[in-house]
C-alpha cells in the first residue's frame, strides 16, 4: 500500500494516517514552503491517537479518494499530534476559539502559506449536512476564494493574526493576590457544584482533578469541612458511575451526562494520576479506606495498562474497538450471566452494577454502582465476578494504546506514584516513580542537560516545552520529598535553572510554551489558563515555590512573587481557571513550614514515617545527615548553619526556625497547639 511523508514520522496518531491517499505532510517548513511554491493554502487538521472524532473524520473524509483528490491538487495537508506539538495545537485553538467561539478535536483549519488562519472548525462531515456546509464543498470554496478574493483573504488572516498576537499575556498591572481571592474562588466553585452527583457545571462533565487538589488545599488552610465534603462527594459518585471502570480500574476523560454514567471511553494517563493524587489527598485527610482503594485501582490501572517495561508510561487508550465507541467495555445480561455461571450470583450481581435486560447503551450495559447505596459492599461481595468478567473482556479485541512517552505526562505519573508511595505506604508506587525518573535520565536527557519531549520505540525528538520542564520537575521534587534521596534535588533544580533560561518571558512574565529558537511557530504563546489538566504555568510556578522552600534560592520565589502579582487581576476575575496555581498559593498562605531534620541517631525511614502520620500537605521536609551533606550544601548553602553532629528537629517557617527539638516525638505541629 503506498504511504505517504506521515510514515516517516514516530507518531501513533500520524502514522494512523500513513497509508490515507491524502499527501499529508507533517508540521514542519517542508509544507509551508511547498505551499508557497504551489500557491495554495494549507489545510491543517490537529487531533490525537485516541480521539474518538477524529477517527470518525478519518472514516468518513480522509480515507476517501473524492476528499484526497480536493486536498492533494488544491492544499498542502498537514498532520498534526496535538499532544506532541502542545504550543501548535494552543496556538491554532486559540485561533478557533477567537473565529467561532468554540473549538475541540479533530481541529480543522485552512491556513495561508505564512501559517495565517482564516478559517476554523472541528469535526466537519463529508458532505453538507443539514443545511451546514461539508467537508467537500468547504475544501472547494475556500479554494475558490483564495485565487479570486486573495486579498480578502489575507486581510481576515492578518487580522486573525493580529488578535493572537495580542492574546500573548504581558503584564501590564499588578495586584497582591489576598486569602480574600481564595475563599472568592472556593465560593464560585460551591455554586457551580452539583449537590446531587458531585462534579461541576452541566454535561459534559469532566472531572477537573485540579478543581480538587484546590479544594483538598483549600480544607487543609482552613479546616472548612465542606471543601472536604465536596471532593469526597465527587469521588464517591464518579467512582460509582460508569466514567470509572469497576473492572481495570481508572477514569475515562468525560461523562456525557450529569450524573457519571455514559463516559466518553477514552483514557489518558494525565487525568488518572491527577484523579489518583487527589484521591491520594482525601486518604490522608479522612483514612477512609475507600480513598485508598480507588487510588490504588487507579494508579494499578496505570502501570498495568500504560506502563512501558523500561519504565515509562504511555499517553493514554482509545475509547473505540472494531470501529465502535465503548465496546470494549460494555456487556449484555446475557454475557454476564454466562460469565459468572451461578444463576442466582449473577442475578444479585446485575442487580448492583446496574445491568438490565434492554441496557443502559446501545444494548448494552455500562457496569455502575450509581443506584446502589451500599457500593463499597458491592465491591467487596463480588470481587471475585469482577475479575471473571476482567478475564473475559481481556479476550475482546484489545484497544489501542498511544504508546509514545511524554516527558510532562510522566511527571504527573512520577508525582502520584511518589505521593501514593509514602501516604499509601506502598513502596512498589515508590519504585515505579523511581523507575520511571530513571527512564526519562537515560532516554530523554540531552548531553547538553535540556529535555526531549517525545519517546516512541526506541526514538526522541520534539525540544521539551515548558509542560516537560515544569511537570517533571514537580514529580522529582514529591519523590524527593517522599524518599529524601538528593538525587532527585539535584535533577529538579537543574530543570528549574533550565525551564527558567529558556521560557521565562523577563519583559512581559510568565512562561512561554516553547523554547525561543523555536522559529516555526506564527506566534510564540503563553497558555495560562487552566484546561482538563493545569496548564503548565501553573505547575511552573509550584514547582519553583516547592524548590526556593527547600534551597532558599532568592530567584524562585522573587519569579514566583512576581508572577502571582503579575497574573493578580486575571485570577481574581476568573479565579477557577486557575485553581492549580490556588491551590499554591493556598498552601504559601498556610504558613510555608519547613522541617530540617539533622539526622545521627534516627533513620530517614523513621522520618518518613513519621510524616506519612502528619496531614500536613503544605510541610516541606529536608533531612541532613553526614553522608548527604556535601550534595545537599551544594543545592542549599544555608544547610551549612545547621550543626551536623548533634541531632536536631528544626521546624521553620519561611526559614525562620523555632528552637530545635531532641526528637521527633517533642514536635509541636501546628494542628497539635
Amino acid at each position: 500500500m503506498k504511504k505517504n511523508k506521515l510514515a516517516e514520522t514516530h507518531s501513533p496518531y500520524l502514522l494512523q494516517h500513513a497509508h490515507q491517499p491524502i499527501h499529508w505532510y507533517p508540521w514542519g517548513e517542508e509544507a509551508f514552503q511547498e505551499a508557497k511554491r504551489r500557491n495554495v493554502p494549507v489545510f491543517l487538521s490537529i487531533g490525537y491517537s485516541t480521539c474518538h472524532w477524529c477517527h470518525v473524520m478519518a472514516r468518513e473524509s480522509f480515507e476517501d479518494a473524492s476528499v484526497a483528490l480536493i486536498l492533494n491538487n488544491s492544499y498542502v495537508a498537514i498532520k498534526v499530534d496535538r499532544e506532541e506539538h502542545p504550543d501548535v495545537d494552543h496556538l491554532y485553538m486559540t485561533a478557533a476559539q477567537t473565529m467561532t467561539g468554540g473549538g475541540g478535536w479533530p481541529l480543522t483549519l485552512l491556513l495561508t502559506p505564512d501559517k495565517e488562519p482564516f478559517f476554523a472548525g472541528t469535526y466537519i462531515p463529508k458532505e453538507d449536512r443539514g443545511g451546514a456546509m461539508g467537508l467537500k464543498t468547504l475544501l472547494t470554496n475556500a479554494s475558490r476564494s483564495y485565487h479570486l478574493t486573495p486579498q480578502k483573504v489575507e486581510d481576515l488572516a492578518k487580522r486573525i493574526t493580529q488578535s493572537l498576537a495580542d492574546s500573548v499575556f504581558v503584564k501590564e498591572s499588578e495586584r497582591t493576590l489576598t486569602e480574600a481571592d481564595l475563599d472568592r474562588g472556593f465560593a464560585i466553585l460551591q455554586k457551580d457544584y452539583d449537590t446531587v452527583n458531585g462534579g461541576f457545571g452541566k454535561a459534559p462533565k469532566f472531572p477537573v482533578p485540579q478543581h480538587l487538589l484546590f479544594l483538598m488545599a483549600h480544607y487543609n488552610r482552613t479546616g472548612d469541612q465542606k471543601a472536604l465534603e465536596m471532593v469526597e462527594h465527587t469521588l464517591r459518585q464518579m467512582a460509582k458511575g460508569g466514567i470509572y471502570d469497576h473492572l481495570g480500574g481508572g477514569f475515562s476523560r468525560y461523562s456525557v451526562d450529569e450524573k457519571w454514567l455514559v463516559p466518553h471511553f477514552e483514557k489518558t494517563l494525565y487525568d488518572n494520576a491527577l484523579l489518583a493524587l487527589a484521591a491520594v489527598q482525601t486518604y490522608a485527610a479522612t483514612a477512609k479506606p475507600f480513598y485508598q482503594t480507588i487510588a490504588e485501582e487507579t494508579l494499578n490501572y496505570v502501570l498495568e495498562s500504560l506502563g512501558d517495561e523500561q519504565g515509562g508510561f504511555y499517553c493514554g487508550q482509545d475509547a473505540d474497538s472494531e470501529g465502535k465507541e465503548g465496546k470494549y467495555y460494555v456487556f449484555t445480561r446475557d454475557e454476564i450471566e454466562k460469565v459468572i455461571g451461578d444463576e442466582n450470583k449473577a442475578q444479585d450481581f446485575c442487580k448492583a452494577y446496574g445491568v438490565v435486560r434492554g441496557g443502559n447503551f446501545e444494548g448494552r450495559t455500562i457496569l455502575n454502582l450509581l443506584d446502589n447505596p451500599e457500593d463499597e459492599k458491592a465491591r467487596q461481595d463480588f470481587a471475585e465476578e469482577r475479575q471473571a468478567l476482567k478475564a473475559y473482556r481481556e479476550n475482546r479485541v484489545a484497544l489501542h494504546t498511544d504508546d509514545k512517552i511524554l516527558t510532562g505526562w510522566n511527571g504527573y505519573a512520577i508525582a502520584a506514584l511518589s505521593q501514593a508511595g509514602l501516604i499509601l505506604d506502598a513502596t512498589h508506587y515508590t519504585e515505579a516513580a523511581i523507575k520511571a525518573v530513571d527512564f526519562i535520565e537515560r532516554e530523554l536527557r540531552q548531553e547538553d542537560g535540556t529535555l526531549w519531549r517525545r519517546y516512541y520505540r526506541g526514538q526522541v525528538g520534539i525540544a521539551g516545552q515548558l509542560e516537560d520542564y515544569s511537570c517533571y520537575t514537580w514529580g522529582l521534587l514529591t519523590l524527593y520529598q517522599n524518599t529524601q534521596d538528593v538525587r532527585y534535588l539535584e535533577l529538579a533544580q537543574i530543570n528549574c535553572d533550565l525551564m527558567v533560561n529558556l521560557f521565562y518571558d523577563e519583559q512581559g512574565g510568565l512562561f512561554f510554551q516553547s523554547r525561543q529558537k523555536e522559529k516555526d511557530l506564527l506566534v510564540r504563546t503563553k497558555d495560562i489558563y487552566d484546561g482538563a489538566a493545569p496548564t503548565a504555568n501553573a505547575v511552573a510556578l509550584y514547582a519553583l515555590h516547592q524548590m526556593g522552600q527547600i534551597d532558599a534560592d532568592p530567584r524562585w520565589q522573587q519569579l514566583v512573587e512576581d508572577s502571582l502579582r503579575a497574573m493578580g487581576e486575571q485570577i481574581s476575575r476568573y479565579p477557577t481557571a486557575f485553581s492549580f496555581i490556588l491551590a499554591m498559593v493556598s498552601e504559601k498562605m498556610s504558613g510555608g513550614r519547613e522541617l530540617i531534620c539533622v539526622l545521627t541517631e534516627t533513620s530517614i525511614e523513621d522520618v518518613l514515617r513519621w510524616k506519612r502520620e502528619q496531614k500536613d500537605q503544605a510541610l516541606t521536609l529536608v533531612t541532613l545527615t553526614e553522608k548527604n551533606s556535601k550534595k545537599l550544601y551544594l543545592i542549599a548553602p544555608y544547610l551549612k548553619n545547621y550543626p551536623l553532629k548533634e541531632e536536631g528537629f528544626y521546624l521553620c517557617h519561611d526559614r525562620v526556625c523555632e528552637q530545635p527539638q531532641k526528637t521527633l516525638k517533642e514536635l509541636k505541629m501546628p494542628k497539635d497547639r
